[in-house]
């Protein structure tokens, strides 16, 4: 219902306040209220996709920005539908989105604005001439059409300038409409999604993202002491923890030795945990990377969790049992429903 009804209204700010009110206690508490100190990650990043470190919420705000964006596209993309000739009322953002991602291939160039759209190889005059487009009025500028502009120089009318050399080199093709392209879809078509994709330009790209969350495992899997609990002579970061470390290294040798994958193991010169997956990952295929994705992240968890007991509870660092830890859990997913898990076992058992 959100949805249809963004997509025909702008959303008051009091309005998104509310619905994420709820959905944060929903999230954080499966209450209806959360407090502060309930929420465990700030509610713009939750709100990025999953490649960009986030939970793949909606944003709300972008969102109504991408589907109301959806209007402005039809109405130049198809002028013949019914409304198309009503007042459309669109928002700075959404005309803002809307300049930032179509472009136009002229034909006959009665249904391209001169001034305001983007058909000067990819450019608008605006943008070319910022100057001389001061000079012109919002009126002129949002009726003037490439067809009427360039019939006997129209355009001079609008302004007091010159920038007509651009202009000699478009030849109207008559009988030819206007292609307008979206710049964002491989296919040049609007998408809500592609609209809100772009929202959020910008932002760091987080690698491991797909591997993590289309991969079978527990919801909840990986502060630190200065020096390392497993190797007390070195210092302590996620990166050393998971792949750097030698106890690290000896015990990926050990748990990938039980699958017959035991060349895979970090190397010394593996130093980034994310950079060190990319190859095994690269070296299956099908549903045994599936598998394979699974239990690095198995094992990654494991590795996690010893080093918490040896953090909390004074447990002296043990490869044996961190092993077992990690085949115990190879069990419990597989009992679980992690098929992929499953094959790879009988794939080390086979071997």
């Amino acid at each position: 219902m959100l949805v249809y009804v963004a997509m025909a209204a702008e959303l008051p700010p009091w309005v998104i306040k509310a619905i994420d009110k709820i959905r944060r206690g929903f999230l954080w508490r499966g209450r209806k209220d959360a407090k502060g100190g309930h929420c465990l990650i700030a509610w713009p990043k939750v709100c990025r996709h999953l490649e960009l470190g986030g939970l793949g919420i909606s944003d709300l705000k972008r969102m109504s920005y991408a589907l109301r964006a959806r209007w402005p596209w039809l109405r130049k993309t198809e002028p013949n539908k019914p409304w198309a000739s009503l007042p459309l009322q669109v928002s700075k953002d959404v005309d803002s989105l809307i300049s930032m991602a179509v472009i136009t291939e002229v034909g006959d160039g009665a249904n391209t604005f001169f001034w305001r759209d983007k058909w000067l190889d990819g450019h608008s005059i605006r943008e070319l001439a910022p100057r001389v487009y001061a000079l012109v009025t919002n009126k002129r500028a949002g009726r003037r059409t490439v067809r009427e502009a360039l019939t006997n120089e129209k355009w001079v009318e609008d302004i007091q300038g010159d920038i007509s050399d651009l202009l000699l080199e478009v030849d109207l093709q008559e009988g030819i409409p206007d292609r307008h392209i979206w710049r964002f879809s491989d296919s040049g078509e609007y998408s809500a999604k592609s609209a809100y994709e772009i929202l959020f330009q910008g932002a760091v790209y987080f690698g491991p993202a797909q591997k993590i969350w289309k991969s079978h495992a527990p919801p909840k899997c990986l502060p630190h002491p200065a020096r390392c609990l497993l190797r007390d002579q070195e210092e302590e970061n996620i990166q050393h923890l998971l792949v750097g470390c030698v106890f690290t290294r000896q015990f990926w040798f050990s748990l990938l030795q039980r699958f017959g994958l035991s060349t895979l193991t970090p190397q010394p010169q593996d130093i980034s945990f994310d950079d060190w997956w990319e190859k095994p990952e690269a070296s299956v295929a099908g549903e045994l990377r599936k598998g394979l994705n699974s239990l690095i992240i198995l094992g990654a968890w494991s590795i996690w969790r010893h080093r918490n007991d040896c953090v909390f509870n004074g447990t002296v660092p043990n490869m044996a049992t961190a092993v077992i830890l990690a085949m115990d859990e190879v069990q419990l997913w597989s009992l679980a429903g992690a098929r992929d898990v499953s094959l790879l076992s009988a794939m080390g058992e086979g071997s």
